[in-house]
Order: C-alpha cells, then structure tokens, then sequence
C-alpha cells in the first residue's frame, strides 16, 4: 500500500505542476505590458506579435533613456561646475582677504620692531649712561684712594721710623706690629 500511495502522491504533484506550468504559459501569451504606457495590453493569441517593431520601440525607448540620462548628467555636471565656480571665486575672495590681514599683520609687526628698536636705542643710551656714571664713580674712588696712599707716603717719609734688624731676612717694627722689607729697614 505505501508504494502506491506514495507513487499516487508523486503523480498528483506532477499533474499539479503541469497544470501551474499551462496556466503561467496562458498569462505569458495573453498579457503584455508596453513600455510606453503602463498599461496592460490584451493581446489574442491568434494575433502575431510583430518582434522587429517592439524590436525598434526597445531601441527608442533605450536610446530616449540613455539621451534623459545624458541630459541629466550634463545638469549635474553644470549645477556642480557652478558650484565650484561660486567655491572658487568665495577662495579667491577668502584669499585676497587673508593676504590683506598678513600684510597688515606684518605691517603691524614692522611698527612694533621698529618701535621697540627705539625703545632699545633708548635703553641702550640708558645703560651707556648708566655705565659712564658708575665709571666716573669707580674713577672717584681710585682719585680718593690714591690721595690716601699719597698721604700715607708723605706720613711715611716726615716720620722716622725705627726698626730692629734681627739676624734674619725679615724685619719687624716693635712698636706698630707691622712687617717690612729688609730694604725699608735701616739700621744695624
């Protein structure tokens, strides 16, 4: 029983897909759509369908397609070349600008150089003042000091100064505890 069962199973499927199979090929050979329109179209079948004619209108349509398609990138190449156009001439307009502001930014640095190199010479004459007042200083005090020196030489001279002359090379003042040169001594 199962052998004829299964075998009656595949038959009806066969049967099934036979009959699918007639009613797509009845719907293919009874209904056409036109490329024109968008309508479905009847056609009989024992009307012939004439191939070269829906041949020449697959052609035209192609061909109007490939023009609108060309047409509409021909648009999109002038509206995005009209934006560069408007992109560039804004660079250009960006560009000026901004050379505009580095020549004045460096018209400005120049001013401020040249300010600040017054400031300088200024300063530089400062500080060379500066240095000729602490030299006329430092000249003060060697005047100062030599006038000292000089005072204490003369005191040197008008005073006598007595000193012992030991067996050695050196010899000592008693009195005022100050070394001298045996040259300076004069004595025994």
């Amino acid at each position: 029983m199962e052998v004829s069962s299964k075998m009656a199973r595949q038959m009806a499927y066969k049967r099934k897909l036979e009959e699918e199979y007639r009613l797509a090929e009845e719907r293919r050979n009874s209904w056409k759509r036109s490329n024109y329109s968008g309508y479905q179209v009847s056609l009989q079948e024992e009307e012939e369908w004439d191939y070269e004619e829906d041949k020449e209108r697959e052609l035209d349509v192609l061909k109007q397609k490939q023009k609108e398609e060309e047409e509409k990138k021909e648009r999109i190449y002038q509206k995005e070349k009209e934006k560069l156009l408007k992109k560039r001439r804004e660079y250009i307009a960006r560009a000026a600008k901004f050379s505009e502001l580095k020549k004045k930014r460096l018209d400005e640095k120049k001013m401020i150089d040249k300010s600040n190199q017054i400031l300088e010479d200024q300063d530089f004459w400062a500080e060379l003042e500066k240095i000729l007042k602490e030299n006329e200083i430092a000249l003060q005090d060697l005047e100062n000091y030599k006038r000292i020196i000089e005072i204490e030489e003369k005191e040197e001279k008008t005073d006598p100064v007595w000193c012992w002359r030991p067996r050695s090379a050196w010899g000592i003042l008693g009195s005022c505890n100050k070394q001298i040169s045996l040259g300076a001594c004069t004595g025994v």
